[in-house]
């Protein structure tokens, strides 16, 4: 029984709407929008991570020579930086 025809409008209505809108928001918003931000964020790391995999060599002393090279580097930056004034 439909008292006054509120189900058939509610169905009409607000249901449809309803149903239409979450069809659209998943369609666009989840797999255009969030699936690309994932995927796209996956296909930029498995290529930086092919890229730099040549600079693995397996060699310790050359990582070592390679941090030691780049902390002088930052120490003497910041002893300039200091002296001209500008820290």
């Amino acid at each position: 029984r439909e008292q006054f025809f509120t189900e058939r409008l509610y169905h009409r209505v607000f249901a449809w709407g309803y149903l239409s809108y979450s069809k659209i928001l998943y369609s666009v918003g989840e797999r255009q929008f969030i699936d690309g931000v994932v995927n796209g964020i996956a296909t930029v790391t498995q290529s930086v991570g092919q890229g730099l995999r040549f600079l693995q060599a397996g060699r310790l002393n050359w990582y070592a020579l390679g941090l030691g090279a780049g902390s002088l580097i930052l120490i003497a930056f910041m002893v300039l930086s200091t002296i001209r004034g500008g820290g």
